[in-house]
């Protein structure tokens, strides 16, 4: 009973906090959202995720060795936590294009960094090289 009790109150807080990740991924007319909020989006998103994920597997574990109506009760918060994943699933597949500019916007900012410090390099090997294409070698 106490666990029953105890899975209830995980998933009312879980159930609160899927509503308010699906506010956060929830877009705003036409605009796209900064990659601040997709990181924070993405961020709550997972949080959410790890917490259905070990209240699953608590309540899997616990419904081996229930019998009668302890049994029913956990099918029922099983039932539930089936809909929340559906939920987490749902915002996954509406934010997974901004998920993926947000990283690849990241990515291209690295790589344009790491170029620019491949051409002043390659400017540095130019000008060292200036004396012995002249001939002036000292």
């Amino acid at each position: 009973k106490l666990i029953v009790q105890e899975k209830e109150e995980l998933m009312k807080q879980l159930e609160k906090d899927i509503e308010d990740a699906e506010l956060l991924t929830t877009p705003l007319g036409d605009e796209d959202p900064s990659d601040d909020s997709i990181v924070q989006m993405d961020a709550c998103v997972m949080g959410v995720q790890k917490t259905l994920d070990e209240i699953v597997q608590s309540l899997e574990q616990a419904r081996q060795g229930a019998q009668g109506s302890l049994k029913n009760q956990l099918a029922k918060l099983l039932g539930r936590a089936k809909k929340s994943q559906d939920k987490i699933d749902d915002m996954r597949a509406t934010t997974t294009e901004q998920r993926d500019r947000a990283q690849c916007e990241g990515i291209l900012s690295e790589a344009r960094a790491k170029l620019d410090r491949v051409t002043v390099a390659f400017q540095q090997v130019a000008e060292a090289e200036v004396p012995y294409l002249k001939g002036e070698e000292t």
